[in-house]
């Protein structure tokens, strides 16, 4: 693993410990329906693989 690459930080610190430190520096983390979610976004590529993988995971 490239200690420099910025994506590899994301895994340093526990998601609970992250959503707590998010959910405290949010102006609607006081809302008893906030949560964090994790997301992938991607912008000008060709989505077919994504859109044939998410329909074998939802069909399982």
């Amino acid at each position: 693993r490239d200690p420099d690459d910025p994506s590899a930080a994301t895994l340093k610190e526990p998601w609970d410990k992250k959503e707590q430190r998010i959910r405290q520096a949010s102006p609607y983390g006081h809302l008893r329906n906030w949560r964090l979610v994790a997301a992938i976004v991607k912008c000008g590529d060709d989505l077919r693989h994504e859109l044939l993988a998410y329909q074998f995971m939802v069909r399982l």
